[in-house]
């Protein structure tokens, strides 16, 4: 990743100013409508909103699992886990867990909390933070594959890269636009937030046809 967060302050800059990009040169604004404060917490959460929308940038971890153990830590730089698998130590067999919440198998599976066997589903939901369930509860050691969206880089405006590959920062910037000019205040200009939000979107779904598949 080379695209550095002052490259992207001063797009929204020039796109904003409206007067060529000869006054682009971020921290300095001339305008009130916006801070240099309000547009770096603004590229933080856009960038990371478009990771988790497109899980673009995705880890794979693995770590052991326990026999009478079902709930287990993540990864500190985990943001969303999006997909776990259980080897257990019986077969050597890997399964792929299904993701459902605590509702499902109070309907389906009344007695899962007390049930042990081989892990069939992971949970997040009525967890503590950083914390994922997985059921069964297993009887056998196993080993545990993660595959997690890693938390972003934190982004200061003194030429930060990036963790979003370069050629999907465009839309960080339309994302920024579109919560920018969605703001109250002078800045308050929907027609042109709309069409950045649209963009963003646009970004989302191209992300994820060349990823091949949804999140």
């Amino acid at each position: 990743m080379s695209v550095l967060d002052t490259e992207v302050a001063n797009n929204v800059i020039y796109r904003t100013l409206e007067n060529g990009d000869a006054d682009a040169n971020f921290p300095t604004l001339l305008t009130s409508m916006f801070s240099p404060t309000e547009i770096v917490d603004s590229l933080n959460r856009v960038q990371q909103a478009f990771l988790l929308d497109t899980g673009m940038n995705t880890v794979r971890t693995t770590f052991p699992g326990n026999g009478g153990q079902s709930q287990y830590a993540l990864p500190i730089d985990s943001t969303r886990p999006r997909r776990l698998t259980w080897q257990d130590a019986s077969d050597a067999q890997v399964r792929a867990l299904t993701q459902v919440e605590t509702w499902e198998l109070d309907q389906g599976a009344s007695q899962w909390p007390s049930d042990a066997g081989i892990p069939i589903a992971w949970l997040e939901d009525d967890q503590p933070q950083q914390v994922v369930q997985v059921a069964l509860t297993p009887t056998n050691p196993g080993i545990i594959s993660l595959l997690y969206v890693q938390l972003a880089t934190t982004l200061t405006g003194l030429g930060v890269p990036l963790s979003v590959p370069d050629d999907w920062t465009p839309y960080v910037l339309w994302g920024t636009l579109a919560e920018l000019l969605s703001s109250d205040g002078p800045a308050f200009d929907p027609l042109r937030a709309q069409y950045a939000s649209r963009r963003y979107d646009e970004g989302v779904e191209l992300a994820k046809v060349v990823l091949g598949g949804t999140w």
